[in-house]
């Protein structure tokens, strides 16, 4: 009878040994993907849905035939965040970045400059033209995009002077490239030059699979963007 008592205790001692095994997997199993906090993929943070647009800029005709996107999405608090990446562009140094009053990118026949269509910078409030440094500006004063020997740029910078609903809406407006840097002075443009390029800001579901990642280092005056 004694080896059947032993393997029945054998028995019982497995048994509890698989229960307190299911009781410490039980709350592991029901984390988030990617470990504590809801992060998961790597860890990227979701926006789960927040307003978002994106323009894609397209070349003028004649000119470097250049690629870029510019992403707007909202932080919450009332702060747009702006991300804009270009490539292709012909020339290292500053490209003025500026959002038009008008949704519209088209070539203008009989000699017009090229996205003359767009109309003027974005200016709800009827500020002057500034820089992103500067209190008061147009909503679309973004500053300057720096080039760099391979021509490509990057521009980072949050404002409350854009919106993704209402009056300082970014949603179908145009965003234009520049062939020249943005004086931050002269009005009412910054004589910032002849349009390289141009995409229509258009409202996209959630920016947790297009939104470019933030490089960091430090700001470069009146621009707001950031060189690694």
């Amino acid at each position: 009878m004694a080896p059947i008592v032993r393997l029945r205790s054998s028995t019982i001692v497995l048994l509890v040994l698989a229960a307190g095994l299911a009781f410490i997997w039980e709350p592991v199993r029901a984390q988030p993907p990617g470990g504590r906090g809801g992060r998961g993929g790597g860890g990227g943070r979701q926006e789960g849905g927040r307003a978002s647009a994106l323009a894609v800029l397209q070349a003028a005709p004649g000119g470097p035939q250049l690629e870029g996107s510019v992403l707007f999405y909202s932080r919450g608090g009332g702060d747009v965040q702006v991300i804009a990446d270009v490539s292709g562009v012909a020339k290292p140094g500053l490209y003025a970045l500026h959002v038009h009053e008008k949704g519209v990118c088209t070539i203008e026949a009989g000699g017009k400059p090229p996205f003359a269509s767009a109309g003027n910078d974005f200016n709800p409030t009827s500020a002057p033209h500034a820089c992103p440094d500067a209190a008061k500006r147009h909503a679309g004063d973004l500053g300057n995009v720096e080039i760099a020997a391979d021509g490509t740029g990057h521009l980072e910078l949050s404002t409350k002077l854009l919106a993704l609903s209402g009056t300082g809406s970014v949603v179908d407006k145009a965003v234009i490239l520049h062939a020249g840097a943005d004086d931050c002075t002269t009005q009412p443009d910054g004589n910032a030059g002849a349009p390289l390029a141009c995409g229509v800001a258009k409202a996209v579901d959630d920016t947790s699979s297009s939104r470019p990642s933030r490089r960091r280092g430090r700001t470069l005056p009146g621009t707001g963007s950031q060189q690694p």
